[in-house]
């Protein structure tokens, strides 16, 4: 209703700013420039930049930002380099080169004269102190605007809101963008051939996986990149319970870990740590450390349990070997493979 006056003043107030730049000293125009300008000239919206998990903040006010910070930076993991678990960008002003970003939330005090009609209407109903208004594909595409309507005085529920509103959602957005762009590369098809005779499956594996083991009913795959190995084992289990609590998950995991050796007889991947249990309508998600038996060896790992209809489990997990290295954009690159995953007759 209101989103076409909306999106006008965003645009409205990012070309401002770009045209005040540009007069200070940008007289070559570069080949992103130049692209935009084609896109706008066939009316299709320029592709989004951004690596995964990160957003740009806008805001006049740096001390609102200073609040809000910590609720997106709270670590991703507790192995190897301290990681966010969203990278922000802060910004008084947007230019032409960061609203090519994926994900933008501005931040707007709900009495300032700039806002249009339609927002000031929606700030006077306005639940958790503030309100959250979302805008797909403003500038570039794919992309999410988040202007959060703030008011005079700001509390901490105010606060709390958007942290537990837009770290969740933007979470979730990455990681569907993630997946297309896995469907969208060069695939290993052998391999998803295999999945899906194997166990009726349908999923998207990048063309450097390799198979490192199977049998039939459990197939490991792996693809090596210097000393970091991003592994995905798939099993489908027979007259065993769905996992109700981690005990379980912890028993079953063992059963089709030890399908991955260690360097020497008997070693095998084992739980170490489980950070995340999350049950729902049939489907388990676990996240956690696993450790090498007897080995100095360990990272994340990243578990889907599906039961299928016939009271089997089918097992998928991602883990992740990367000694000192960042570890966000590895794992949740492992786990974007994972839920691109389908039963056939499911």
């Amino acid at each position: 209703m209101y989103r076409r006056d909306i999106i006008s003043w965003l645009t409205l107030w990012a070309i401002t700013i770009s045209s005040f730049i540009l007069l200070k000293g940008c007289s070559s125009e570069s080949l992103e420039q130049e692209q935009e300008a084609v896109s706008k000239a066939l009316n299709v919206k320029v592709g989004s930049r951004g690596s995964h998990n990160e957003v740009v903040m806008v805001s006049q006010d740096s001390t609102i930002v200073k609040r809000i910070k910590p609720y997106f930076e709270t670590p991703f993991s507790p192995l190897g380099p301290i990681e966010p678990r969203i990278t922000v960008y802060y910004t008084k002003d947007i230019n032409n080169d960061l609203k090519r970003f994926r994900q933008i939330i501005v931040l707007k005090r709900k009495d300032d004269n700039n806002i249009p009609e339609g927002l000031k209407q929606l700030s006077d109903t306005m639940q958790h102190d503030c309100r959250i208004v979302t805008f797909r594909d403003v500038w570039s595409a794919p992309q999410w605007v988040y202007v959060v309507l703030l008011p005079e005085e700001i509390g901490q529920e105010c606060i709390e809101h958007i942290g537990n509103t837009l770290v969740p959602k933007i979470d979730s957005l990455e990681l569907s963008h993630l997946q297309k762009v896995i469907a969208r590369s060069h695939r290993a098809k052998e391999i998803e051939v295999l999945l899906e005779n194997a166990f009726g499956i349908k999923t998207t594996i990048p063309i450097n996986f390799s198979v490192a083991r199977q049998s039939d009913s459990i197939i490991w795959i792996r693809s090596d990149e210097a000393d970091i190995v991003h592994s995905l084992i798939f099993a489908r289990i027979k007259n065993t319970k769905f996992p109700e609590k981690p005990q379980d998950f912890m028993l079953l995991r063992e059963k089709v870990l030890r399908f991955v050796p260690g360097a020497t007889p008997g070693d095998y991947v084992t739980t170490d740590t489980i950070i995340d249990f999350l049950k729902h309508d049939g489907l388990l998600v676990v996240r956690g450390l696993w450790k090498m038996k007897k080995q100095f060896m360990g990272g994340l790992f990243v578990a889907y349990v599906r039961l299928l209809s016939d009271g089997s489990l089918l097992y998928i997990e991602g883990f992740l070997y990367a000694p000192g290295e960042e570890k966000r954009f590895k794992i949740r690159w492992l786990e974007a493979i994972i839920r691109n995953t389908s039963f056939a007759h499911e």
